[in-house]
């Protein structure tokens, strides 16, 4: 489970922890689209998902590999 806010994981693991940077990027994308009103789920296939789309949150390498095969998804 996520906290809704990215600023929360800094403040109990420490700003420039590198192994979180991933956690912090899901967290943010998380908050980002429950503010816009959609419903967020994990997804099998991806890292989050709402009713219409599946995302995938990812660094400058990231591709659409895991994402292969699922209609409406996105790197972000």
């Amino acid at each position: 489970m996520l906290p809704d806010n990215p600023n929360l994981i800094a403040a109990f693991e420490g700003l420039d922890s590198p192994d979180l940077i991933g956690k912090r990027r899901e967290t943010f994308a998380l908050n980002q689209l429950s503010n816009a009103g959609h419903l967020v789920f994990y997804s099998q296939k991806g890292d989050i998902a709402t009713h219409s789309y599946t995302f995938e949150i990812g660094g400058k390498n990231k591709t659409k590999r895991q994402l292969e095969g699922v209609e409406n998804a996105f790197v972000l």
